[in-house]
């Protein structure tokens, strides 16, 4: 399915527009052929007579709401698909950064998986800037090139913090053949860091804006279609599911842990849409703060979310889930007791 990003948009009032010169003569003759006068066009719309005096002078650079210019074409009987094709750049107020969103984006399983996957290794705050981190290569890969491919994200607008004990051209190489420039990667050097950590940013908020508006619709369309349902439990699962088999203890077991307990119970229900049994949803303290979770555990439930490939690119976590699976001798209902042994 394709979402209109444009008309999406035009419901958020921070939301700026700059459209074409010749478009915007043509809504200045339509206001005084309506109208008469911007001030008659300012009391019937609403709007500042000042504000509208400024944004249609030539040479006054003035970007407007794209939701009141919008309600203006409409009052106006400009047909919105004339406005859309104008548009010549978005922006937010006070921001320096201009952006041409593309107008539609494919919502299909590979966009999916990628939004799902930026909710778990992402900073999904309001303020913040697109903000992606992991240690995984290949999740990094995947962020990288479906930031670009749906969002019309640029590499040269990308920069990277390398999070390591040490320094390696090895890792400041993987980010260059992945096409962030070289003068913005940077290393942050501690001794404390366990593993090596990719941070990546893309410093204009307004492609946060889009994610946020982007939300509603993504959510309701996996909750309907088993195929998205299928990609978002993927990235989810790869950005902060967790796979466990030991051995010695004879314990296996798939778990997720979120510090968002509305996401935990949206992942809830798009398991049970697969008829994958789950515990119930438990909160768990850390020093960080308290955090949600839920378990998957037992042969056929296993079995199920392993059909699934729930853990999506992160092929390690797959592997464990894998293992762990083939250790079963004996396969009974993990609501009942079990007496499981290892082969």
């Amino acid at each position: 399915m394709k979402l209109d990003v444009y008309k999406l948009l035009s419901e958020d009032l921070s939301i700026r527009i700059k459209i074409s010169p010749e478009f915007r003569k043509f809504i200045r003759e339509r206001v005084t052929q309506k109208f008469t006068s911007l001030s008659n066009c300012s009391r019937k719309l609403g709007r500042s007579r000042f504000y509208l005096q400024n944004w249609f002078r030539e040479k006054f650079r003035c970007d407007m709401s794209l939701a009141i210019l919008s309600d203006i074409c409409k009052r106006l009987d400009i047909p919105e698909e004339k406005l859309f094709d104008n548009i010549e750049y978005f922006s937010l107020k006070g921001g320096h950064k201009i952006i041409k969103f593309p107008r539609f984006i494919e919502i299909n399983k590979e966009f999916v998986e990628g939004y799902s996957l930026y909710i778990g290794d992402g900073a999904t705050s309001y303020s913040s800037h697109m903000v992606f981190t992991n240690s995984y290569h290949k999740l990094i890969i995947f962020f990288v090139e479906w930031f670009v491919k749906y969002f019309g994200a640029k590499k040269e607008f990308l920069l990277a913090y390398i999070d390591t004990k040490r320094k390696s051209q090895k890792d400041f190489r993987f980010l260059m053949n992945l096409g962030i420039p070289k003068n913005k990667i940077k290393f942050r050097i501690d001794p404390n860091y366990n593993k090596t950590l990719f941070r990546i940013i893309c410093p204009v908020k307004i492609y946060k804006k889009l994610f946020h508006n982007l939300l509603p619709p993504v959510k309701e369309l996996a909750l309907n279609n088993n195929f998205l349902a299928k990609g978002y439990l993927q990235g989810i699962f790869a950005a902060e599911g967790h796979a466990y088999y030991n051995e010695k203890l004879f314990s296996r077991g798939v778990d997720i842990e979120m510090k968002n307990l509305s996401e935990i119970e949206f992942i809830s229900k798009l398991l049970h849409s697969f008829n994958v049994l789950t515990s119930k949803i438990r909160s768990v303290k850390h020093k960080s703060g308290l955090m949600w979770k839920i378990n998957i555990y037992g042969h056929e439930e296993l079995q199920k979310v392993a059909d699934l490939n729930i853990f999506g690119r992160h092929e390690q976590r797959q592997q464990i889930l894998k293992n762990g699976i083939k250790t079963y001798r004996h396969f009974q209902n993990h609501r009942k007791t079990a007496n499981l042994t290892l082969e």
